[in-house]
């Protein structure tokens, strides 16, 4: 089924709510100590209530289950892979893809209308599920996203976010979008083209004609994480502007190409006299000598 006819069958099953239950989905791999201490008590501390917490380890080796059954909150559910998931070698490649089977799975596991992914090590600002939802219902949005600080390096912020969304101005920490989307699912084949599990997702849903919108406020905090390969995600930012420089390039010399029949067809109108002095030149430069 394409995409577009996948986003009719979801939409078939919406329904209204004034204040359902939303799913914050996380994935993680031994991160117990930054899920317990930062990442979950920022959702816990959200002015909107109705919420559950959905957690899929990566087959954690580490004390995650333990410190979340200590924060003592019936809301938070957590299941473990029994093994690690199979990722590429390459840093970059890896980093695409790496959390997509248990995000996937987390998504499968939640009860919401609405679905609020959240990575591991990040933190939502206390408004972030209500001014999400409150903006979507306002605006019958199907998909609503705000901006992040993101932490690209140890102690260096900056604001990510825009309209309309593109790749690095998304990310699915600021996301909200309705349960019945989960037919969308993140690609664990991404890494293939090197675009981000999050981007390939919502450029997805974009093109398949999911209403979005953009909340031009700050609702969640990215931190730094040294599991991101910069090196190479720098490198790759670097490439796709060259390749879409390029493309611009291209696409403006067939513009000119294309036009410029019209454009001399104009000219000759509006100036037939300054028009028929180059056509002169032209027919002069192509004639024979002695002539």
């Amino acid at each position: 089924m394409d995409d577009s006819r996948l986003l009719a069958e979801a939409r078939k099953g919406y329904a209204y709510e004034k204040n359902p239950l939303v799913s914050v989905c996380i994935p993680t791999f031994n991160r117990g100590k930054l899920l317990a201490e930062r990442t979950i008590p920022s959702v816990l501390r959200q002015t909107y209530r109705n919420f559950e917490i959905v957690i899929v380890g990566d087959g954690c080796t580490d004390d995650t289950a333990k410190r979340l059954r200590a924060l003592g909150d019936s809301r938070i559910r957590f299941h473990n892979f029994k093994k690690r998931s199979s990722y590429p070698a390459d840093p970059l490649e890896r980093w695409c893809v790496a959390g997509v089977p248990p995000l996937n799975a987390a998504i499968d596991m939640s009860l919401g209308r609405w679905i609020a992914p959240m990575g591991d090590d990040d933190e939502f600002l206390p408004n972030h599920i209500e001014a999400l939802l409150r903006f979507a219902q306002k605006n019958d949005l199907e998909l609503a996203y705000g901006a992040a600080d993101a932490e690209g390096e140890p102690e260096s912020w900056k604001r990510i976010g825009e309209y309309p969304p593109k790749q690095g101005q998304i990310t699915d920490s600021a996301v909200m979008y309705r349960s019945e989307l989960r037919c969308f699912k993140y690609d664990e084949e991404c890494w293939r083209t090197r675009t981000p599990s999050d981007w390939a997702l919502f450029s997805r849903m974009i093109r398949a004609g999911v209403r979005v919108g953009f909340l031009d406020m700050v609702i969640t905090r990215h931190h730094f994480s040294k599991r991101r390969p910069l090196k190479q995600m720098r490198r790759h930012l670097e490439l796709q502007e060259i390749e879409r420089l390029r493309r611009e390039i291209e696409e403006y010399k067939e513009r000119e190409k294309r036009y410029r029949p019209a454009r001399r067809l104009y000219d000759a109108l509006t100036n037939p006299v300054d028009a028929a002095r180059k056509i002169k030149k032209r027919i002069m430069k192509r004639a024979p000598r002695g002539i």
